[in-house]
């Protein structure tokens, strides 16, 4: 007991310890603001959770210059929840608290090296060795070799959309499959399986979506978020919420969009072929997984909300200033959580 507590307050300690409880308290913050605002835009939700990972990377060391005592024991006192009293309870009179926060720790540390660190690496390895922007160039020669009626249903689609539009390669796959790369030449990759699926307004839809992803690549929010969520890497709040703003992008791309085509309801609806799609991979006995299973959850959200009237402009004034009292309110009330 007497390391655990020499650890807890070493400046290693109290950043690890403090970081993470400073996290939980700005995500539930965050959660409060919207329901109090009424926020359901989520590009407002999208920038409350950048900044409930932004605020406990840099929270623990301003504190500490602002207040060099803010540790002792004569702060922790006063404080609203000295961290280390809470670790330190034992459970059924034996097992510190700090055992079980260390093992949601290590599995938080295993969770990003092998589902979010290790695929961009591999990605990003293809990439170097010109797998991908090869593959552009291959998947462009065989689409010569496909139908004409695949070249003029994209031609068509694309004539709805304002604006440069990337180029559209098919590629010969009868699964649904559309998705975007953003490398030097910016291309959306749609399969022959998806246009013959969607008609015309839904395949616009489609296309648009991810056109939507492209044009955010200029404005590289996610990416710069994954910065700061690499040194949280031990931080369980901020995967939480990392994934959660992953998920706002997708309706933030949604919302440009319907702003680009004017038609919510195809795009709701070509959600709703790949929702089938999935359910009936299930129904065949395909093995699904966790991620799966929140991937179709997400598409419900998505469908509901372009369905439902009024959800693109429905809080464009309400929620103006909910991010910096947000900001301010959680800066005031960490500095009392040691």
């Amino acid at each position: 007991m007497e390391k655990i507590y020499f650890f807890l307050n070493s400046y290693l300690g109290m950043y690890l310890t403090q970081s993470v409880f400073h996290s939980a308290v700005a995500a539930v913050l965050a959660d409060c603001t919207i329901i109090a605002w009424g926020i359901t835009s989520p590009a407002r939700r999208q920038a409350l959770r950048i900044w409930v990972i932004l605020i406990p990377i840099a929270a623990f060391p301003v504190y500490q210059i602002l207040d060099p005592e803010r540790g002792d024991i004569y702060f922790r006192q006063d404080a609203l929840m000295d961290t280390s009293g809470w670790l330190l309870m034992k459970l059924w009179g034996h097992l510190p608290v700090i055992v079980f926060f260390f093992i949601v720790l290590a599995l938080t540390v295993f969770i990003f090296l092998f589902q979010e660190l290790l695929p961009i690496i591999r990605h990003t390895a293809e990439a170097t060795g010109g797998k991908e922007e090869g593959g552009g160039d291959d998947k462009g020669q065989d689409e010569g070799e496909l139908p004409d009626r695949y070249d003029t249903s994209i031609i068509k689609a694309l004539e709805g959309i304002p604006g440069g539009n990337p180029q559209v390669v098919v590629i010969d796959d009868e699964d649904l499959v559309v998705f975007s790369s953003t490398g030097r030449v910016p291309a959306v990759y749609v399969s022959t399986g998806l246009i013959d699926e969607l008609d015309g307004e839904q395949l616009r839809g489609a296309i648009a979506h991810e056109i939507a992803h492209i044009r955010r690549t200029r404005r590289p929010v996610l990416t710069f978020l994954f910065v700061f969520r690499v040194l949280m890497f031990f931080n369980p709040v901020a995967l939480f919420e990392f994934r959660r703003a992953v998920q706002d992008e997708e309706e933030i791309c949604d919302d440009e969009a319907v702003r680009s085509t004017g038609d919510p309801i195809a795009l709701s609806s070509a959600l709703e072929k790949f929702l089938e799609s999935h359910e009936t991979g299930e129904e065949q006995g395909n093995v699904r997984g966790i991620e799966d299973y929140s991937h179709d959850m997400l598409l419900r959200k998505r469908i509901s909300r372009l369905t439902a009237e009024g959800t693109l402009n429905a809080d464009k004034e309400a929620g103006r200033f909910s991010l910096p009292v947000f900001i301010l309110f959680t800066l005031a009330m960490n500095f009392f959580i040691v």
